[in-house]
């Protein structure tokens, strides 16, 4: 059986313009050192600290899950719309989307999550936009991710309001994966 960490992995390989990996592997590999801020190791980053994938790992899990719906909705806009659309950029945009969570979450004394301090300040999609900004990435990949939260984002202050299909289709994939994680949570089902 292959790990939730080795599929991230085989996810990133499936990206084939060769510079846009090596700058998501790097990415990856090297995170921010800068921030004056804690960070979790990934794989032991939650998604969320209070709602969908609330648990250690949570955040993988929940990558994993987001680049599997953004796949099928390339297959079914290519299907049902004609077209292409760039796998590349949707896995990157797939993979990248949250990684900056890392550095808004902690654990708390009763070995729960919680939003840390740094957190409550600037949020992920801050942090992501800033550091994809210096580190030269295109302003496309930029742009799917600052608007993978959309609209509601957008009329609290923040996250541009996607004007590229990669956006609002991560928007609708975020979307259905948020919804049916929390329903499940609240009935007392687990991921």
């Amino acid at each position: 059986m292959v790990s939730i960490q080795n599929q991230l992995v085989e996810y990133l390989e499936m990206i084939q313009d060769t510079d846009l990996k090596k700058t998501v592997k790097e990415f990856l590999n090297n995170p921010p050192t800068d921030l004056n801020a804690n960070c979790l190791p990934l794989e032991m980053c939650p998604a969320g600290a209070y709602h969908h994938h609330n648990y250690e790992g949570g955040l993988v899990q929940h990558t994993i899950s987001v680049i599997k719906i953004s796949l099928t909705l390339c297959h079914l806009i290519e299907d049902n719309y004609g077209g292409q659309v760039n796998r590349d950029m949707v896995l990157a945009g797939s993979i990248l989307h949250d990684i900056m969570k890392c550095y808004c979450y902690e654990k708390n004394p009763e070995g729960n999550f919680r939003t840390s301090e740094f957190g409550e300040k600037i949020d992920h999609l801050s942090l992501m936009v800033s550091e994809l900004m210096k580190r030269d990435f295109s302003t496309d990949i930029i742009h799917i991710i600052a608007s993978h939260h959309g609209e509601i984002r957008r009329h609290c202050g923040g996250g541009a309001g996607g004007i590229f299909p990669y956006g609002r289709a991560g928007r609708f994939r975020e979307g259905v994966r948020s919804r049916v994680c929390s329903e499940r949570h609240s009935q007392g089902g687990g991921d």
